[in-house]
């Protein structure tokens, strides 16, 4: 996690492609960006404003974890 801090801090995020040249793996669902961590144990999950360049950090998560999760729930619009 702080690993991340550091780069994302220091990054200028305005779409997913720029999150990607980072993490190849991110993703966005609505406005939800979820990034695979730890070795792909894990899912990271922020809400985003690529406006603001703003990430609100929303829960880090087993695959089976995220499995069962409603995103629309976790982020409502």
């Amino acid at each position: 996690m702080a690993d991340f801090y550091r780069v994302a801090h220091s990054m200028e995020w305005r779409s997913l492609r720029d999150v990607r040249m980072q993490y190849p793996s991110a993703d966005l669902v609505g406005k939800v960006l979820i990034l695979d961590v730890l070795g792909n144990r894990f899912r990271l999950l922020f809400r985003t404003n690529f406006r603001y360049q703003a990430l609100f950090f929303k829960g880090l998560f087993t695959h089976a974890e995220y499995d069962r999760l409603k995103l629309e729930t976790l982020c409502p619009r």
